[in-house]
C-alpha cells in the first residue's frame, strides 16, 4: 500500500513531501533553524562552472537548495552586488505605505483603522519585511512565515514575521506553487496552500517563466559574477608577476640548483629563471617595456559592475571610480535608482501584503462577508516639488479659490514649527509685486515680521 501511495504521490506532485497533514497552526512556528541548514560551505577557490550549472539544473526541478549556496556567496562576497542590493533594500524600506480603505463605508473605515493600529506593533518590523521581499525578488523565490497570536484572544493578529532561508523553499514541479521544506535535504516540500490561510507570505517573481532557475535577478548576474571571480585569480597572479622583478639564478652545483629552485617556487607567480653556470648567483632583470596607466582589469571590473547595477537598480551606475574621474563623478555614484524599479517593487509588495496578510486578517476578525472591505497597503511616492513654480501658481490662482497652510505644507513637505520654537521669518515681496506665499490673508505661507528697514505692505502694495 505504501508503494502505491508513493506512486500516486509522484504523479500528483507530492512525492517526497514531509508532512502532508501539516500539523503546524497559525500561532506555531514552522521554520525552526537546524544544524542541517548550514550545509557544506561553498568555497570560492574551488567553485567551478559545473557546480553552478548543476545547482541551476536542480532548481529547474523545483529544489532551490543547492542554488541557495551559490546565491548566498554571490550576494555576500562581491562588494558591488552587495552594495547594490543594500541600496535597493534601503530605497524600498524608505517608502511609506498607508493602510487605505477600499471604499467609504463605515465597516471599511473601521477595518482600516484597526489594522493600521495593529501594524504599529514594533515586533512586526515592517522595514525588514520590505527588505525580505526585495531579497525574494533577487533570488527568484521567497517565503515569509507569519506567526499569529493565540486564537483564544479577542482578535487575531500577527506577533512576528520570520524570514525563511532559500534552502527551505521549494517549487511544486507540477503546479509551480511555492513549498516549505521542513529540512534542507528533502527534494520536495509541502505546498503553502496546505497550511492555514495567512501562514505564509509568498514572493514568487517571474511566474510566466517556466524554468524556475531563470526567475529573479540572480540569473542575470551569474555570468559576470563568475567571470569576475576568474579574473580576480588571474589578476592576483599578474600583480605578482608585474610588481616583482624577474630573477635569474645561476647554480654552480646540484645542491645550489635545488636550493634556488625551492626558493623560486616559494615566490608564487613571480617569474624566475634557473640555469647552470660555473658560479652560483642571483640577479634580477630590469623592466624592458613601458607600462601605461590604463588597467584592463579595472576596465573589466568597472563594466561588469555597471551591468550588474543595471540589472539590480535599473541604472548603469557603479561604485568603482575610474582613476582619472573628476570629483563630480565621484560624488554622483550610487545615488540614483530608476524610478520604475522602486515603483514596481512597492506595487508588488502592496499586492502581496493585501493577498497574504490583510485578506486573512479581515476574514478571521470580521467574517468572510467583509473580505470585500479588505484595505490596501498603498505606497506613497513623494514627488519633488518646484517651490518657485508652486508659489507662482498660488499667486496667480483665481480669487475664489481658497487654500490653507495644511495643504501647502503637504505639497512642500515643510514641517510646522515645534511648540516653543521660533518660526523663521520670510521677507515680504517688494511693493507692486504679487504675493508668492509670503503669508498674507489669502496666500498661505510663512508668517513673520518684515526685515529690518522694511515697512509692512497691504494687499494693494501700499505701505501700512
Amino acid at each position: 500500500m505504501g508503494a502505491l501511495a508513493n506512486f500516486a504521490d509522484y504523479f500528483r506532485g507530492a512525492f517526497g513531501t514531509v508532512n502532508r497533514a501539516v500539523p503546524v497552526t497559525l500561532q506555531a512556528t514552522a521554520y525552526i533553524r537546524q544544524v542541517q541548514d548550514l550545509q557544506q560551505r561553498l568555497s570560492l577557490q574551488t567553485l567551478t562552472r559545473d557546480m553552478v550549472v548543476s545547482a541551476q539544473a536542480t532548481m529547474t526541478q523545483g529544489n532551490p537548495s543547492p542554488m541557495a549556496r551559490v546565491s548566498d556567496a554571490l550576494l555576500q562576497t562581491d562588494p558591488e552586488i552587495k552594495a547594490a542590493v543594500k541600496q535597493l533594500k534601503t530605497a524600498v524600506a524608505g517608502v511609506d505605505f498607508v493602510v487605505t480603505p477600499p471604499n467609504d463605508s463605515p465597516m471599511a473605515i473601521k477595518i482600516s483603522s484597526d489594522l493600521s493600529a495593529d501594524l504599529k506593533n514594533p515586533a512586526l518590523n515592517l522595514r525588514a519585511l520590505k527588505g525580505w521581499h526585495v531579497e525574494g525578488r533577487v533570488r527568484g523565490i521567497g517565503l515569509i512565515e507569519a506567526v499569529w497570536n493565540d486564537p483564544a484572544e479577542p482578535k487575531r493578529t500577527w506577533e512576528r514575521f520570520v524570514s525563511v532561508p532559500q534552502q527551505r523553499t521549494r517549487f511544486n514541479r507540477w503546479t509551480g506553487e511555492a513549498q516549505f521544506a521542513q529540512t534542507p535535504y528533502v527534494f520536495q516540500g509541502t505546498d503553502v496552500s496546505d497550511y492555514d490561510t495567512g501562514k505564509w507570505i509568498v514572493i514568487a517573481p517571474d511566474q510566466h517563466i517556466q524554468d524556475f532557475a531563470l526567475r529573479g535577478i540572480i540569473p542575470s548576474l551569474l555570468n559576470d559574477w563568475y567571470g569576475r571571480l576568474d579574473v580576480m585569480g588571474w589578476w592576483t597572479s599578474c600583480i605578482e608577476r608585474d610588481a616583482m622583478h624577474t630573477l635569474v639564478g645561476k647554480a654552480g652545483s646540484d645542491k645550489d640548483a635545488a636550493a634556488l629552485d625551492l626558493a623560486f617556487r616559494n615566490r608564487g607567480a613571480a617569474g624566475s629563471f634557473l640555469i647552470r653556470d660555473e658560479k652560483s648567483s642571483v640577479t634580477q632583470l630590469e623592466a624592458t617595456m613601458a607600462r601605461s596607466g590604463i588597467s584592463p582589469y579595472g576596465e573589466y571590473m568597472t563594466h561588469t559592475a555597471q551591468r550588474m547595477f543595471l540589472a539590480l537598480l535599473g541604472e548603469s551606475q557603479t561604485g568603482i571610480i575610474e582613476k582619472q574621474a573628476g570629483s563630480k563623478q565621484s560624488a554622483d555614484t550610487q545615488h540614483t535608482i530608476a524610478r520604475y524599479v522602486i515603483e514596481d517593487l512597492c506595487n508588488d509588495i502592496s499586492f502581496i501584503v493585501g493577498r497574504d496578510m490583510f485578506a486573512p486578517y479581515v476574514e478571521m476578525n470580521y467574517g468572510l462577508e467583509n473580505v470585500i472591505n479588505t484595505p490596501t497597503w498603498l505606497p506613497v511616492f513623494h514627488e519633488a516639488v518646484d517651490i518657485v513654480a508652486l508659489n507662482t501658481a498660488i499667486g496667480t490662482r483665481p480669487a475664489n479659490v481658497e487654500l490653507g497652510p495644511t495643504w501647502y505644507r503637504q505639497q512642500t513637505q515643510w514641517p510646522a514649527p515645534l511648540p516653543g520654537e521660533i518660526p523663521l521669518s520670510a521677507p515680504l515681496p517688494p511693493p507692486g509685486s504679487k504675493a508668492t506665499g509670503a503669508g498674507d490673508g489669502e496666500n498661505p505661507g510663512m508668517q513673520g515680521e518684515p526685515p529690518a528697514g522694511k515697512m509692512p505692505i497691504d494687499k494693494k502694495g501700499a505701505t501700512a
